[in-house]
């Protein structure tokens, strides 16, 4: 009796971790944020994996902007996902199921080899490639890129950019809630803005 008992409860465990591991989001839901979340200036990035601009911003005006104002705590940075097209739509849910610790330095990433996968006819090679380097096995990838819940999670962001926002270049940038700036802007149209909230 014990025996089959034992036999029972292990069954049961094993049951119950496997429903656990189901039931475990690919994802890890909400924002991602870059900085302080208790900054007191929020900027807002739509941005799109395969637009030009996009990787311009990430490679000339984001150090600066992380240098001057993200790393001293003054803002914070959300990056809200903004797809032009099923590539973009594909790449940013690859990097929906990043680590959050490691999803900015994806992204990084991403835009960096933008010219290696983005013209590409199938580009899942290349970020089944990318995502191994990010700890996403191939066969995760294959799960995240088919999950309805990371897809409607990357379109929610992008709707809300359309909606709420009025987004209609990638890439376009919402400071806390109110002002707009769009396209690959050096960081002078940001001082300008952030500096007036900061002096509030």
């Amino acid at each position: 009796m014990r025996r089959i008992l034992s036999v029972l409860f292990f069954c049961l465990i094993g049951a119950m971790a496997q429903a656990q591991e189901t039931e475990t989001p690919l994802a890890v839901p909400g924002d991602r944020v870059l900085g302080d979340p208790n900054a007191p200036v929020t900027i807002m990035e739509f941005s799109s994996l395969t637009c030009p601009h996009c990787a311009s911003f990430h490679k000339n005006t984001l150090p600066l902007l992380k240098e001057k104002y993200i790393d001293t705590g003054k803002v914070k940075l959300v990056y809200k996902d903004y797809p032009i097209g099923g590539k973009a739509l594909r790449a940013a849910m690859l990097a929906r199921c990043v680590a959050p610790s490691r999803y900015f330095q994806f992204l990084d990433v991403l835009f960096k080899q933008q010219e290696s996968w983005a013209w590409e006819e199938n580009p899942d090679a290349y970020l089944i490639k990318l995502g191994k380097l990010a700890g996403v096995s191939e066969s995760k990838f294959a799960a995240c890129v088919d999950d309805k819940a990371v897809r409607d999670g990357v379109l929610k962001s992008y709707v809300e950019g359309s909606r709420v926002y009025k987004v209609d270049a990638t890439p376009s940038f919402i400071i806390n809630g109110e002002d707009k700036i769009s396209g690959a802007e050096g960081i002078e149209a940001f001082d300008e803005i952030l500096e007036k909230y900061l002096e509030e």
